[in-house]
């Protein structure tokens, strides 16, 4: 809730407070007496998207800063004279969920001022993310970076946080090749405007320690990997999007390590 003296008041209370995607959450909003510069008063449901881009200064200097906008997805514009106000803003289907650092769900009551500060009060709310408006990123083919058979087989491609994923990592290699350790990896990928890309690796589990593996011959591991209990969602926002993979990798010194990568997707509802 907020408040501001000397300025029309505002207040704004949402229930639920949690709600999936596709779902609405019920505003009710006060006003206090319009004053000379008001305009009018809205209610709005936005997500704060922060994100980190490219600029450059007048001078011609290039850096790499955190922006976060505003991303409104509902607005109602209401009387003042009303009293309290309830609306009902609705959550789209395809919204991204709450993601630490993000994405960040608010209710906004406003008051719109004419050349002077608007009054304007905040609730957060939390939206979770349902798998299917990103169920086609889970059905994506793997990719293998070598040119001999790497082959993940997780038990599910759809997990919550805190949920197991349990599976079998095949190689076959066309070639002998040594490795100091076999291991599945869990790899979050953010990718923000102008190229930039944050990536976390957490968890790794090792499957084996120094391996030769002979031309031709199959090797075999099952594995079980567990999805970190705060992991954010994958989502799909307006100026980011969030991804995850599951990754089987042979560690080679002094040499690009050959994995096979399959896309999972983390949803929260």
């Amino acid at each position: 809730m907020g408040l501001l003296r000397g300025k029309p008041k505002a207040t704004v209370e949402v229930t639920p407070t949690t709600v999936v995607a596709g779902g609405t959450v019920r505003a009710r909003a006060s006003f206090g007496r319009a004053d000379g510069r008001t305009r009018g008063a809205r209610i709005e449901l936005l997500y704060r998207n922060t994100r980190r881009e490219d600029s450059t200064d007048a001078d011609g200097d290039a850096s790499t800063s955190t922006v976060t906008s505003s991303v409104k997805v509902d607005v109602h514009h209401v009387s003042m004279d009303d009293g309290d106000v309830d609306v009902e803003l609705v959550v789209p289907a395809d919204a991204p969920g709450t993601a630490e650092k993000t994405v960040a769900w608010q209710v906004h009551a406003v008051v719109d001022r004419r050349m002077a500060l608007d009054t304007k009060a905040k609730a957060d709310i939390v939206v979770l993310s349902p798998p299917g408006p990103l169920a086609s990123w889970a059905s994506a083919p793997a990719e293998v970076t070598v040119p001999w058979s790497m082959v993940v087989e997780p038990s599910t491609r759809v997990v919550r946080p805190g949920d197991r994923i349990t599976g079998r990592l095949s190689i076959t290699p066309s070639e002998r090749v040594k490795c100091r350790a076999v291991r599945v990896q869990l790899r979050r990928l953010r990718v923000d405007p102008d190229g930039n890309r944050t990536v976390e690796v957490e968890p790794k589990v090792d499957l084996a320690g120094a391996t030769t593996f002979t031309a031709g011959e199959t090797v075999s591991y099952p594995f079980e990997i567990a999805v970190p209990e705060d992991a954010a969602p994958s989502f799909r926002a307006q100026h980011n999007h969030q991804h995850w993979y599951l990754e089987g990798v042979l560690d080679q010194r002094l040499s690009k390590d050959p994995r096979v990568i399959c896309e999972i997707v983390v949803h929260t509802a």
